[in-house]
């Protein structure tokens, strides 16, 4: 496992873009995605023409699923350990509600989000602007949360038909995740950072909202 202390405020006062999978990303340019370092997840690799600079995975499902894309991406990784990624940089995630790690050797909370997570890495990591694309905070056809269920046919809820087609996934609990998010936003600004969220249409009112035009 790679040396996380490495990591502490290496980019200290940089900012980056989290590439969340929401349907909304269709729709952001590629030439954007270029512009600065970006932190993509789970199945990001369906993005054609897009590498992103980190990429993290927490789910079994996905990581099992998914597991030898995931190992082709050529990018920075942070996964979850006990999945062999031990030539990547592992974590162990904690089970404390509202809760934001800052040092990801002592655990990390999922807070029901990946994006959570690589909230938590990034703030280790010392950016000072974190902007948000793909976070549209909805789904449809999902009945109740947290439960695993197969999705049969197209996704309709990522950038992607193929992304969760015929699969195994964790349905979202929105509300939690939002409680976490807020938590993030909460530690950021205490700190004199930002969050922006660039996404159109967002159902997610915690971060500050903000257009890629302005960026």
């Amino acid at each position: 496992m790679k040396d996380w202390s490495q990591l502490y405020n290496y980019h200290q006062g940089k900012t980056i873009l989290v590439v969340c999978n929401g349907p909304s990303l269709k729709n952001v340019p590629l030439d954007f995605l270029k512009d600065y370092p970006t932190f993509g997840f789970n199945n990001i690799f369906l993005l054609d023409g897009f590498t992103p600079t980190y990429y993290a995975a927490t789910s079994h499902l996905v990581i099992l699923q998914s597991m030898e894309q995931i190992k082709t991406i050529d990018a920075t990784k942070f996964i979850k350990q006990d999945y062999g990624f031990t030539e990547n940089y592992e974590f162990y995630t904690v089970p404390h509600p509202n809760m934001f790690s800052l040092d990801p050797q002592l655990g990390l909370y999922e807070g029901h989000s990946v994006t959570h997570v690589a909230l938590q890495i990034i703030y280790y990591m010392g950016y000072s602007t974190v902007l948000i694309v793909g976070l549209d905070h909805r789904f449809v056809g999902v009945e109740k949360p947290d439960e695993e269920q197969k999705w049969e046919g197209d996704d309709p809820n990522h950038f992607s038909p193929e992304y969760f087609r015929n699969l195994l996934w964790y349905t979202p609990n929105l509300e939690e995740s939002a409680k976490s998010f807020a938590k993030a936003n909460e530690i950021y600004e205490k700190s004199g950072r930002r969050i922006v969220n660039l996404t159109p249409g967002t159902a997610l009112d915690v971060f500050e909202k903000d257009y890629i035009g302005n960026w």
